[in-house]
């Protein structure tokens, strides 16, 4: 009878390591209106700093992980989305780098692990995020890598701009993650933006069937020193006038930027 109970007790102890430990699809997450922290974002005639960022879940190429380094390379940037964030029991990387940074921003996750949100996308803003919802994309390529995007509108000062943001797949199927993805951009009101790793580079001729208003804004700002990339921001209604590119040890992406004021 006890080795009986002991072998239950040790069969649901592994049960249970093996079901968190198996990475899981994360439910789709929204809401509505998030504070706002005064950056002084609004006091230079319009303009902001629209940013994207892969940050490795804060571990740079040099093996680090400190956030206070992703922070400073984000500082400046009025409204950034952040792929390849991380959560859990004892940490959330959305919630210190918005406290690094003094701004705001939402958490998307992708993917569940031991019990918990534990990984996904982040939009973090000086404006108010008035709302925002994620949708499923299809899981391309099977395995466990699962995807979304998200869409947020935020509030500068009597204006409205849309953010799509995402982080694509890097296996076959990811053509077809880009193609809904695109879809949804061209279908979004101006102005808007779509900014994240699409894990596509510019070659791609998915590209091409963008409405005839999108502007690439990374490579409008670069020019011939726009290198081969998978990182994008994809504007329509916005007017861009510098921006830039920022590679270190800090992630195993670049940062990009521009400086954008609605039309």
């Amino acid at each position: 009878m006890v080795t009986t109970l002991i072998i239950l007790v040790i069969s649901i102890f592994v049960l249970v390591l093996w079901y968190g430990a198996v990475p899981r699809r994360a439910g789709l997450a929204s809401g509505t209106h998030q504070g706002l922290a005064d950056t002084g974002a609004r006091q230079a005639n319009g303009w902001f700093k629209l940013a994207t960022y892969n940050i490795h879940g804060g571990k740079g190429s040099d093996g680090v992980r400190d956030l206070r380094r992703t922070a400073e390379v984000l500082e400046g940037a009025h409204i950034v989305a952040l792929q390849e964030v991380r959560t859990g029991w004892f940490a959330d990387q959305t919630r210190e780098l918005r406290n690094l940074l003094g701004l705001e921003g939402v958490f998307a996750p992708t993917q569940r692990r031991w019990f918990h949100d534990y990984r996904g996308n982040s939009l973090l803003s000086a404006y108010p995020i008035v709302r925002w919802e994620s949708f499923y994309l299809p899981n391309a390529g099977g395995g466990r890598r699962y995807r979304i995007f998200s869409i947020a509108e935020i509030r500068i000062g009597a204006k409205a701009i849309s953010i799509l943001f995402t982080h694509l797949h890097t296996r076959s199927g990811r053509e077809q993650q880009l193609k809904i993805v695109l879809e949804h951009f061209a279908r979004l009101p101006a102005p808007c933006a779509l900014v994240g790793d699409l894990n596509s580079g510019q070659d791609n001729t998915a590209f091409t069937k963008l409405p005839g208003d999108a502007e690439d804004g990374i490579a409008l700002v670069l020019g011939a020193k726009d290198s081969p990339r998978v990182d994008w921001i994809i504007t329509r209604g916005v007017e861009i006038r510098g921006g830039g590119c920022q590679d270190s040890v800090v992630s195993d992406h670049p940062y990009f930027w521009v400086e954008a004021r609605i039309r």
